[in-house]
Formats: C-alpha cells, structure tokens, sequence
C-alpha cells in the first residue's frame, strides 16, 4: 500500500516539473481550470435563480380552450391600467348576433382593443402583476379540419399563489356580471 503512496508522490512531482517546463501545458491546464470553474458557477446559478423565482414569484399558465383565458383577456382590457400594453394591442370585433328571424346577416358589433401577444405588467390591488401572452401559428386538427390558433397566457406576480387565486376570482366574478339578466339559448 505505501509503494502505490510513493510511486503516486513520484508521478505528481514528476508532473509538477513537466508542467514549470512546459508553458504551453501550464496554459492549458490554468485555462481548463478556469473553463470548468466558471460552467460550474453558470451551473450553480441557474440552480440558485430558479430556486429563488419559485420561492418569490407565484404563476400560472391558462390556454385559450380554457374559459379563464377569456376572462383574463377581458379583465385586463378593462381594467389593466397596463403600462406596456399600449404598444401591443389586438383589435377584436364582436359581432352581435341577428335578434330576428329575418336578419340573415349579424349585426355589426363592437371593436374591442384587448391586450395582444407579448409581455402586459399591470397592478391588481396594489400589487405588480405580470401576464405574458404568447399565439403560436394556426393548426388545422380534427374532422372537421376547423383552423385553431393555440394561445397561453402565463401570469406571474410576487408572492404566494393566493394573489394569484385572488386575481382569477375577480376575473370571473366580473365574467358573470356581465352576463347576468341574460337568458342562455341554446340552438341545435
């Protein structure tokens, strides 16, 4: 066991005196050194970055198909108060359907500015609200071969998800009001 001590002692010195002779290897061994300390600290701080936007920043993640999304868009047309928004928005027209028999054609309705792809920051009770709303190009699925835009929106606010939970509820108590005093008519 000691002679494996000894000949490892004999090889490191033998190194050590290979590598004061040899500028080129003492280079590439320093650069190598520095390389794999700087990867590690990259790595190391991707690690320490995710680790802290999880622990302060709360989110979630709605797609169009879902009736929130609908409800998010709205609220923050309505009330965003956006400072970022005003550079991106989206025009929507909503068009009122006929309210008589003979009326083939709808009604012309509404144009409606809502906040368009890209990143909204906005406050909700005091408290800075991000969303970030990304439309990915149009798929054509399904029997009916209907053309679909998937879309997400991402929302992020700092704090527990309590805020965020808090946001959605008015969203939707807000959907509801404006459709009550309405009848539902549902046509085959």
């Amino acid at each position: 066991f000691l002679y494996f001590i000894g000949m490892w002692g004999r090889v490191a010195a033998s190194f050590r005196s290979h590598v004061r002779d040899n500028q080129m290897l003492a280079a590439g061994l320093w650069m190598g050194a520095i390389g794999g300390a700087g990867g590690g600290l990259y790595i190391a701080g991707s690690y320490g970055v995710d680790f802290a936007s999880r622990a302060v920043f709360s989110s979630v993640t709605v797609r169009n198909k879902e009736e929130a999304f609908g409800w998010i868009v709205d609220w923050v047309a309505d009330n965003g108060g956006s400072f970022v928004t005003a550079n991106r928005l989206q025009l929507r027209v909503a068009h009122k359907q006929p309210t008589h028999q003979y009326q083939s054609q709808p009604v012309p309705g509404e144009l409606r500015y809502e906040p368009g792809p890209g990143t909204h920051i906005f406050w909700f009770k005091g408290r800075l609200m991000v969303m970030h709303r990304t439309a990915q190009d149009t798929i054509t699925s399904g029997f009916d071969r209907q053309p679909y835009t998937p879309e997400t929106i991402q929302l992020w606010c700092l704090g527990g998800s309590e805020t965020i939970r808090e946001f959605l509820g008015e969203c939707r108590g807000v959907a509801v009001g404006k459709e009550s005093g309405k009848t539902a008519v549902y046509v085959p």
